[in-house]
């Protein structure tokens, strides 16, 4: 059986071990995550109030020009 390591378990490393599972289901894939949850930068955040904020992912647009939108 071949392995796989995956770090992070943000958006991109979630859906990469997604789509690779589905193409090579034969593959045994591991998921390193520092963080106590998955999600990378965005998480919901809640205050003593009851109060919930998602939080991260300022950045996520529908143009494939990256390039052009961050120069701003």
């Amino acid at each position: 059986m071949h392995r796989l390591g995956i770090v992070g378990c943000g958006i991109t490393g979630a859906v990469t071990a997604m789509l690779l599972k589905q193409s090579m289901p034969y593959l045994n894939i591991v998921i390193l995550e520092k963080s106590k949850g998955t999600g990378g930068r965005m998480c919901t955040s809640r205050s003593s109030f009851g109060n919930t904020v998602d939080l991260g992912a300022q950045f996520i647009t529908k143009s494939s020009n990256l390039t052009s939108t961050q120069e701003k």
